[in-house]
């Protein structure tokens, strides 16, 4: 196992307030099948700030195969549906773009649903 570094970069057009942030990294590399969560980690009551950045940590395989992408889900409500005005990331984030330190942090876009 290793933790993989990123940071969650909010649209200016968030809600402020607190929220449950989740963070999945998810095999995506079948086509025409749901993807399989390989890993998740949780950041309860998080301060959103409009255009904000939050920092994350992931534990994952060392060796993830190709096609795993980094998911994120701004949860205003905390009961982990999607809803009206949540965050989410809606392009296809690869997990490559993680960082191997705090130092070399990837960036992941969420945009308001």
């Amino acid at each position: 196992m290793s933790t993989r570094f990123g940071t969650i970069v909010l649209d200016e057009r968030a809600t402020p307030g607190t929220a449950s942030v989740i963070v999945s990294l998810e095999d995506a590399s079948i086509a025409d099948a749901s993807s399989v969560r390989l890993a998740e980690a949780v950041l309860p009551a998080t301060t959103i700030v409009p255009g904000g950045r939050i920092p994350f940590d992931i534990e994952a395989d060392d060796d993830l195969p190709v096609g795993v992408i980094v998911r994120v889900h701004v949860d205003y409500a905390g009961d982990r549906e999607l809803d009206r005005g949540d965050l989410y990331s809606t392009i296809s984030i690869p997990a490559e773009v993680l960082g191997d330190s705090p130092d070399r942090r990837g960036e992941v876009p969420v945009a308001v649903i």
